[in-house]
């Protein structure tokens, strides 16, 4: 099974459209009528959703810290860094990690993208 990942309003739209182009089940949270909500809101949609958030937010990534040493269940995050810098790579990343994990692989962790 391929990850479904859920896009917050601060990854690039290029990348959500290319991770379409290569066949990626990716919603953003403005799609989801979740344009600007708090990230407590954004992480509980995204698990009600079973769709691993992808953001480059500090806030989000502060949020997704609090969940894992509270022993809280999400689905995972894809934490970007300087997304805009390394939209290519970005890009290969989220398409591998979507393809090969199952979403146990990354369920209550965060990763950073670019992996390398």
């Amino acid at each position: 099974m391929s990850l479904r990942l859920y896009m917050d309003e601060y990854v690039p739209a290029v990348i959500t459209d290319a991770l379409r182009a290569r066949g990626i089940d990716v919603v953003t949270v403005q799609e989801d009528g979740r344009g600007g909500a708090a990230d407590v809101v954004v992480i509980d949609r995204a698990t009600g959703l079973e769709r691993i958030v992808v953001s480059e937010d500090e806030d989000m990534i502060r949020e997704g810290v609090l969940r894992m040493r509270r022993g809280e269940s999400f689905p995972g995050l894809f934490r970007g860094t300087r997304l805009n810098d390394h939209v290519g790579r970005a890009v290969e990343d989220l398409a591998l990690a979507a393809t090969i994990y199952d979403p146990q692989d990354i369920a209550n962790r965060i990763e950073w993208i670019p992996l390398r």
